[in-house]
């Protein structure tokens, strides 16, 4: 994808922080908490942050999407006509000046 400045928010704050290394990391994540550290140097710039849950309305749109089979969508261009209002009031932080934006939702159940 050609990425390199990535800013990724979540809004699992202790996730973010075990991520962060602000928190000791849970043993029963401890595997995932290191894979997403070792993809994360692949990038140049890459930024962790929490984002509180009433301000990811995008996020919790693409997780019912994907919940109800939209199945795995990338977008290089621009994002589906469905998500041009919510993009449009979702607040972006002053820390994405540079970076690509990046929006992923991948469920197995």
């Amino acid at each position: 994808m050609g990425l390199r400045n990535v800013l990724i928010e979540g809004d699992s704050q202790v996730v973010i922080n075990m991520i962060n290394g602000l928190v000791v990391v849970n043993q029963e994540v401890k595997i995932i908490i290191d894979d997403i550290k070792v993809l994360s140097r692949c990038l140049a710039h890459c930024i962790f942050s929490y984002s509180h849950r009433s301000s990811n309305l995008v996020a919790h749109l693409l997780a019912s999407k994907g919940l109800i089979g939209l199945g795995y969508s990338r977008w290089t261009e621009s994002p589906p006509v469905w998500l041009f209002d919510p993009l449009s009031r979702d607040e972006v932080s002053s820390r994405c000046i540079g970076f690509e934006v990046i929006i992923s939702s991948e469920i197995k159940n």
